[in-house]
C-alpha cells in the first residue's frame, strides 16, 4: 500500500483552529509546534477518513489521533451530551497497562478545559470502579483488550454511539496475540465506514508496519488513508 502524500512540516498548534478549550489544554502542556505525524494526520482525522499510520516511538502519535478527534467532538452539535448515560464516541485500545494509563494521562491534559470524560479500562485493579464509571458515561474509552471484553461481558459499556476506534501500538497487539480479543471488541461496535461516509472511523497506529501486520489491520479499516514517517521501527531522533 503507497503511502499517502502529506503535509508533514511542523506548524504552530494555533494554525490547526482547535476549539478554544482544547487549544487551553494544549498550551499548558507547552506543546507550541505540531511533530510531523501530528501535521500529516490532522487533516484525515478531521475528514473522518480511516488511517493506517506509521511513526517512530516518541514522535507524538497520542496527540496526533487525540486532538483531532477531540477537536471534533467539541465542534460537533452536543445535544445528546444531556442524555443519561452519556454515549461514548471514541475507543481507544492498547496492549498494555502502561501504555493505556500514559494516553489516559495525556488525554486528561488535554481535556482539562472541556466537559469531555473519560475512563482507562485496565487489568490488575478492581472490576467496580470501572464498571461505575462506564455505567454513568464517558465521552472517551482508553483500554487494554482483555479488561474491556470482561466489560462487555458483565453488560457495560454499550458502543451505540461510537464515532471512532483507535488501535494503538497495533502491531504489540498482534505480537502479543491480543487480536481475537480486538476481533470480539470490534464485533460489538457499529459498522466501519461505508461508501457513503457514514460508520465508524478506524484509526490504526503503529512503530513498524510489515506486511504481516498491514494485512490484518486492513481487515478493520475501509479504504485507509496510510501515512508513514520516518523509518519503521526506527525511535524518533532524541530517544534513546
Amino acid at each position: 500500500m503507497p503511502a499517502a502524500v502529506v503535509q508533514a512540516e511542523p506548524i504552530p498548534f494555533d494554525q490547526l483552529n482547535l476549539a478554544p478549550e482544547l487549544a487551553l489544554g494544549v498550551q499548558d502542556r507547552g506543546f507550541t509546534e505540531t511533530t510531523s505525524i501530528q501535521t500529516a494526520v490532522f487533516p484525515i482525522v478531521t475528514a473522518h477518513r480511516d488511517l493506517i499510520a506509521s511513526a517512530e516511538t516518541g514522535s507524538g502519535k497520542t496527540a496526533a489521533y487525540l486532538l483531532p478527534a477531540l477537536n471534533r467532538m467539541l465542534n460537533a452539535d452536543r445535544a445528546s451530551k444531556t442524555t443519561t448515560p452519556r454515549p461514548t464516541k471514541m475507543l481507544v485500545l492498547g496492549p498494555t497497562r502502561e501504555l493505556v494509563v500514559q494516553i489516559e494521562d495525556d488525554l486528561q491534559g488535554f481535556v482539562y478545559h472541556t466537559s469531555l470524560t473519560s475512563a482507562a479500562i485496565f487489568g490488575g485493579t478492581p472490576m467496580g470502579p470501572q464498571m461505575q464509571a462506564l455505567s454513568a458515561g464517558v465521552d472517551v474509552i482508553v483500554a487494554t483488550p482483555g479488561r474491556l471484553l470482561d466489560h462487555l461481558r458483565s453488560g457495560a459499556p454499550t458502543f451505540e454511539g461510537l464515532e471512532t476506534l483507535v488501535l494503538d501500538e497495533a502491531d504489540r497487539m498482534l505480537d502479543m496475540g491480543f487480536w481475537p480479543d480486538v476481533r470480539r471488541i470490534v464485533s460489538n461496535l457499529p459498522h466501519s465506514r461505508q461508501a457513503d461516509g457514514t460508520g465508524r472511523q478506524t484509526l490504526l497506529f503503529s512503530a513498524t508496519i510489515p506486511d504481516w501486520v498491514l494485512t490484518p489491520l486492513k481487515e478493520l479499516a475501509h479504504a485507509p488513508a496510510y501515512v508513514q514517517i520516518g523509518r519503521r521501527g526506527a525511535p524518533a531522533d532524541g530517544i534513546s
